[in-house]
């Protein structure tokens, strides 16, 4: 069960997602507390863009493997961002995340029908935690977007994808939001071919 200890540690958890999809360049469509109890389950709604029948498939050759990689760390991102708030990390609150991205690392590893090895599985899941925890605990600007979004979805339960990327860039103005190597909106917009059903991280 995805279990979410306070209302606080759920928004820094969906605000991290945030910051850390729109940081990749991912688009990001509402943030949405209103559901929340105490076994919450992920309102952070997202377009995916890994996996079949999604914006980008391995078929895309070493474009998805650049892409899956940002995907697997942004998943990621949700557990250490609620540790942001509570000061521990919240294994049971990010158990949807870790399988979503356990997943989608033996999808991207995977060649024909030869599932990839445990440890090869294992390597690609710490480089990308490592580099979930590099963004999220040792770069102060990720951190401040990161608050700055959770103290207004907080005070407003329910964020617009647009809404959401507005705070985060007012809360570091000086700070370029897009990684050097993100994918350019216009070519994300000409290539999205997401289905019409909900998809949560």
């Amino acid at each position: 069960m995805h279990r979410i200890n306070s209302i606080e540690e759920l928004a820094h958890h969906e605000a991290s997602h945030a910051v850390v999809n729109y940081y990749f360049n991912h688009p990001v469509r509402r943030l949405d507390l209103t559901t929340y109890d105490e076994n919450s389950p992920t309102v952070f709604e997202y377009i995916p863009i890994y996996g079949e029948n999604r914006m980008f498939t391995k078929n895309d050759g070493k474009e998805y493997e650049y892409i899956a990689n940002q995907s697997i760390i942004a998943l990621m991102a949700g557990g250490l961002g609620g540790q942001l708030a509570t000061g521990q990390f919240n294994t049971d609150g990010c158990i949807n995340d870790l399988r979503k991205a356990r997943e989608l690392i033996s999808y991207l590893l995977s060649k024909d029908n030869e599932i990839a090895s445990e440890n090869k599985m294992r390597s690609l899941f710490g480089q990308c935690l490592g580099e979930a925890k590099e963004l999220i605990e040792q770069t102060p600007h990720i951190q401040k977007q990161i608050s700055a979004l959770a103290s207004s979805l907080l005070e407003k339960k329910q964020l617009s994808g647009t809404e959401a990327i507005n705070i985060i860039n007012a809360s570091t103005p000086e700070i370029v939001n897009r990684s050097k190597d993100a994918i350019p909106e216009v070519e994300i917009q000409e290539r999205r071919m997401y289905s019409t059903e909900n998809h949560y991280a």
